[in-house]
């Protein structure tokens, strides 16, 4: 499990500090804190803009955005984390770590950092500054518990010993302190419509029960790439097409929506008009019930005939173990 809080002060919409703003300059009024990227502001600002409500797999961030890729965004990541915007714990649980990230506008206080640790009141709790790229934070909880990272956004208060928090047992990010309580995001760009990224382990399960697929980490990365393109309903369509007429699911559900995103699919009215040409894997293979010759022709008057008693007498007695063996496995 990975969590991330936000520590923040409450306020009824969204104010980002200037400071923070102006920390990529040259000529910056505060020079004690560590100097920003752009693209490190940006990832900052972009994780506090989301309301409460959000949810979003973290390996989704390396894919969520039109013009930043994937080391883009584990750089700006270990700029806010050697900078404190983003303190990192761990604790050991079991046979597995459990991933705790707080976020911040400002940077995060020693003051807050005990609190925090107090928080968790754990043995086992550690915290780590060291300058990983995130594949490397990531690889090392995938090959632990197979599952990667989730963001989380909630209201929690450091100083109160109630939390509003998810029980979901994956790894999670809390938005702590969040300013997004009375903000809908009707018309932000970025809203995130019936919690669709929250909907994306519910989906991922239904696939891993329904097509009887082993989600391995690699899998799942594919997906998260495919369901950003399609709206749950489009998907769940998808997974219902699959288990008609895929006879090898795990590749066969990848190619519907791969087809789909090239032929700029977006709709369910669409994607059920659409044909899927692939004779391979539309046949479906029904197991078939086989019956020795012998028993078949049991009642062929020629054999019979051929037979004398003794032959006969012994014919009968095997056909009728045979009958009872038969009728004992199907009792199991």
């Amino acid at each position: 499990m990975s969590i991330i809080k936000n520590i923040n002060s409450e306020k009824p919409f969204e104010v980002l500090p200037r400071e923070l703003l102006q920390q990529c300059d040259k000529k910056r009024s505060n020079t004690e804190n560590n100097p920003l990227s752009l693209q490190a502001i940006g990832l900052l600002c972009n994780l506090q803009s989301y309301p409460e409500n959000w949810e979003i797999h973290k390996t989704e961030l390396y894919n969520r955005y039109e013009k930043n890729g994937r080391r883009q965004i584990q750089n700006a990541w270990n700029e806010l984390v050697d900078a404190k915007y983003i303190v990192q714990f761990k604790v050991h649980n079991g046979n597995k770590l459990d991933y705790y990230y707080y976020f911040s506008v400002t940077p995060i206080t020693n003051k807050q950092i005990k609190e925090l640790e107090e928080y968790h009141n754990s043995e086992s709790l550690e915290r780590f500054n060291l300058k990983e790229k995130i594949s490397t934070v990531q690889n090392e909880q995938c090959s632990r518990d197979g599952l990667f990272p989730t963001v989380h956004s909630e209201q929690f208060k450091m100083n109160s010993s109630k939390v509003n928090s998810s029980k979901r047992t994956d790894n999670i990010i809390h938005n702590q302190y969040n300013t997004h309580k009375y903000n809908t995001h009707e018309h932000n760009t970025h809203y995130i419509t019936e919690s669709s990224s929250s909907s994306y382990s519910v989906l991922i399960d239904r696939i891993k029960n329904e097509l009887d697929i082993n989600i391995t980490p690699a899998y799942k990365n594919k997906l998260l790439k495919l369901f950003s393109n399609f709206d749950d309903k489009v998907i769940n369509y998808a997974i219902e097409y699959t288990s008609i007429n895929g006879s090898s699911p795990k590749q066969y559900f990848l190619k519907v929506l791969n087809n789909w995103k090239s032929s700029n699919i977006t709709t369910l009215e669409q994607a059920q008009n659409f044909k899927i040409s692939n004779k391979k894997n539309n046949i479906v293979r029904l197991s078939k019930e086989k019956t020795p010759k012998w028993l078949n022709n049991r009642t062929n008057k020629n054999t019979n005939e051929d037979m004398s008693e003794e032959e006969r007498a012994k014919f009968e007695e095997k056909r009728e173990a045979f009958k009872r063996s038969l009728e004992e496995d199907w009792k199991e």
